[in-house]
């Protein structure tokens, strides 16, 4: 089977390392590679040994992905991987060779955000453990999963062709979950306890409110769908075990604090010990997280109450 990598890039976005490192590790592979990078305006890329398409197709990454499965004519494998991934040398092959087997129609695995110095990244990186390693790993296990990691993903797009929700959202990873976790009995399905690789994780309080506002605005477009009884349900759970979890935390700091002062930081020890998987160097974080965090739900939940109202552009 064939691997066509698929990555996505701004008109202010380079040729970057993340990408010639993953077109590099592909070369490892027993098998011919091929490489396609949406952009929003006219360019050329090459590599050695890797044919690379650039396609000037303006949209979000679900629409972009439903025009490229539209169009495609051989049985092979899609690995779509966003521009900012740092791979993992050893496990993205692995996982890789996996779907190259021929053996799983999509497979995905562990993100966690880049190592970085600053508050905001940190409160990310404690974040990305609570999605990665419990929330979504546990919900797809209790089969109530609806969400994908998007940033980096195989999927065989003749067996999808034709199938999936035609909507257009910013959440891909919703658009493809929902439709697999309403059709999950069709498809033999990866999900790995790999780490993958790292994203560039949001490093400033403005940024981090721009993305809940897209998140909110791609939820809103997913909710809106006319299909959408086909898997309301496990949305609304997904909504609540994300951006409603914080409301009851809070509560049980609150109870258990009331009748304990050192029961409740105790409490909150271990709840950021359980989100960081006892990642030590981010202990003090998920401390923080549970108290500051919620801000960014908060932004989330008021976007969301604004409906068709949210701006695309944000």
């Amino acid at each position: 089977m064939n691997l066509k990598i698929i990555t996505y890039m701004r008109s202010n976005e380079a040729f970057n390392d993340n990408i010639k490192k993953i077109l590099t590790l592909s070369l490892k592979l027993n098998t011919k590679i091929s490489c396609i990078i949406f952009t929003d305006n006219d360019r050329k890329f090459e590599f050695d040994g890797i044919k690379i398409d650039s396609i000037n197709f303006p949209g979000t990454k679900y629409i972009r992905l439903l025009y490229l499965f539209e169009r495609e004519q051989e049985d092979c494998l899609y690995l779509s991987i966003d521009n900012d991934i740092n791979v993992n040398d050893e496990t993205i092959l692995k996982f890789l060779e996996k779907g190259l087997s021929g053996k799983y129609d999509i497979g995905w695995g562990r993100i966690y955000a880049q190592s970085q110095s600053g508050f905001i990244s940190n409160l990310v990186a404690t974040d990305k453990h609570l999605s990665h390693d419990l929330i979504r790993p546990l919900s797809w296990k209790l089969n109530m999963g609806i969400s994908i990691p998007g940033q980096c993903f195989f999927i065989r797009p003749k067996a999808f062709q034709d199938k999936l929700y035609q909507i257009d959202t910013f959440l891909d990873d919703l658009a493809i979950g929902a439709y697999i976790s309403n059709n999950r009995k069709d498809y033999s399905i990866l999900r790995s306890s790999f780490l993958l690789g790292y994203e560039k994780p949001n490093t400033n309080f403005g940024g981090l409110c721009r993305q809940r506002k897209r998140w909110a605005k791609g939820f809103y477009q997913i909710f809106s769908y006319p299909k959408r009884k086909e898997y309301q349900s496990k949305l609304l759970l997904h909504a609540a075990f994300y951006h409603f979890s914080w409301i009851v935390n809070w509560l049980m700091i609150g109870y258990i604090s009331y009748c304990n002062l050192y029961a409740g930081m105790i409490y909150i020890l271990a709840i950021a010990l359980l989100m960081t998987r006892k990642d030590y160097k981010l202990l003090f974080y998920g401390v923080i997280y549970q108290l500051f965090f919620p801000i960014f739900h908060i932004v989330w939940i008021f976007n969301i109450l604004r409906g068709d109202k949210n701006d695309d552009n944000a």
